[in-house]
């Protein structure tokens, strides 16, 4: 698959997982509007969010949340369940979405979408690789959902 097309790809699974999580805040009863949709799709691909997000290894094991009132305010957060329902109290109008939930959910769909389109042939590349990776890929996240991580809780609890 050409680089390009992969990261557009990306984007895309990352946006649309984001987009479920206002999906399902509407049918929760939020006011969730047609154009704040749009906003989320527009804010994701012009600022390339997923990119920026995975491409920063501080990222890497820090859960991160989108402020966003989807038309002046948004941006990338520390996910803190109390410090989240704080912002969105003190800034009119806005929601926190989780964002390592959508990356998670992201890499599982590109995962699906993978195994489902046939792979480029260049003579060397072997099936069995990607299955093993795609394997430990999904023991990893289900590991990681297992875990419920809540950094607030880690530092109550300090471990050393």
């Amino acid at each position: 698959m050409d680089p390009k097309t992969l990261s557009e790809l990306q984007e895309i699974l990352f946006w649309q997982q984001l987009n479920k999580q206002l999906i399902t805040l509407k049918f929760q009863g939020s006011d969730i509007k047609e154009d704040q949709h749009k906003y989320l799709q527009i804010f994701s691909f012009d600022n390339q969010l997923f990119s920026k997000i995975t491409a920063a290894s501080l990222f890497d094991e820090v859960p991160l949340s989108l402020v966003t009132d989807f038309s002046k305010v948004c941006f990338v957060n520390l996910k803190l369940e109390p410090w989240d329902t704080c912002l969105t109290q003190l800034i009119p109008q806005t929601l926190a979405l989780d964002v390592e939930q959508a990356l998670a959910d992201a890499f599982v769909a590109s995962g699906k979408y993978a195994k489902n389109s046939p792979p480029e042939v260049s003579g060397d590349e072997g099936d069995e690789d990607d299955e093993e990776l795609y394997g430990f890929i999904d023991e990893y996240l289900g590991a990681r959902e297992k875990q419920g991580r809540d950094i607030a809780r880690l530092s109550k609890n300090p471990v050393f």
